[in-house]
């Protein structure tokens, strides 16, 4: 069914390492021991089915999030963005679309599926915090009187799921995360002489630092271009302007590996070894 499957690395920048004859991109994880890899078209890849559903009445899941938020409210938008910048520079980004941009970035930081499961723990947990009974008229003739966390878990279990999944456009949208995003100072680093490309993960916002205070950001946005918000433009900026192309695609390759879930992805397999080396294997 339309809109079944939720993708948390979008298809329009994943698009970007789609190369070679079939155009298509090297998608890396470790199987039985061993790194495998294979080529896929980028809609096919980072994407799992009803990662935002919540729940209907009848129990079916509802794509609402996915249909009405995540396609036309986050990603059409930063698609716009994310292509002036390609194309144009990012110093030609209006305000508008910077704001598309940081709506982007904070969405990416949440829809990775183990912030999902996150905040869905966290929803469950406000629920069952609580010892309020149930209101009497919801209990059936002769059913005894509970808790409504015990009511609901047994009447309404999905809800417990549901109320995180419901928080996720209010943090996608906060003033106070977005402005973080908006006060940063952006940048560009593009590779003219390096060795390897930029890999790209299921986690792909990588960042350092504390929001309060000094803090990087940094997505590829291509196999060669890397955009990067930071707060500090006397140290951080110094530094990413020091740093030699190879050194900093190799620290990047490196963080991305360290941090994705479960694949890397790639134009190509000539980052086999890297893969091989920092993206840590499935626990049994």
């Amino acid at each position: 069914m339309a809109h079944d499957n939720h993708h948390f690395v979008p298809a329009f920048l994943l698009r970007e390492w789609e190369a070679g004859a079939d155009k298509k991109l090297t998608s890396f994880r470790w199987s039985r021991g061993a790194v495998v890899e294979s080529r896929f078209k980028a809609k096919s890849v980072a994407k799992q089915r009803h990662l935002y559903s919540t729940s209907t009445d009848e129990g079916r899941p509802d794509n609402k999030l996915e249909r009405d938020f995540m396609g036309p409210v986050v990603d059409e938008p930063a698609a716009i963005a994310h292509r002036v910048m390609l194309t144009h520079g990012i110093d030609t980004l209006t305000e508008g679309q910077r704001r598309d941009w940081a709506r982007f970035l904070v969405c990416q930081m949440m829809r990775v599926p183990k912030m999902v499961a996150h905040v869905k723990l966290r929803g469950r947990d406000i629920l069952m915090r609580g010892d309020e009974p149930v209101a009497a008229d919801a209990l059936l003739p002769g059913e005894p009187q509970v808790s409504l966390a015990n009511w609901l878990l047994e009447h309404k279990p999905t809800l417990f799921d549901d109320l995180g999944i419901h928080t996720l456009p209010y943090i996608v949208q906060s003033k106070l995360l977005n402005g973080v995003f908006l006060g940063a100072t952006w940048g560009i680093r593009q590779l003219n002489w390096a060795k390897h490309n930029y890999v790209i993960s299921d986690t792909p916002l990588v960042y350092e630092g504390q929001m309060n205070s000094d803090f990087l950001f940094a997505l590829p946005l291509t196999p060669t271009i890397l955009f990067v918000a930071y707060s500090n433009d006397a140290v951080t900026g110094k530094n990413l302007d020091e740093a030699s192309h190879n050194k900093l695609v190799v620290t990047m390759n490196r963080t991305q590996a360290d941090q994705a879930d479960t694949f890397i992805f790639a134009t190509d397999n000539l980052q086999r070894a890297l893969v091989a080396r920092y993206l840590r294997k499935p626990t049994a």
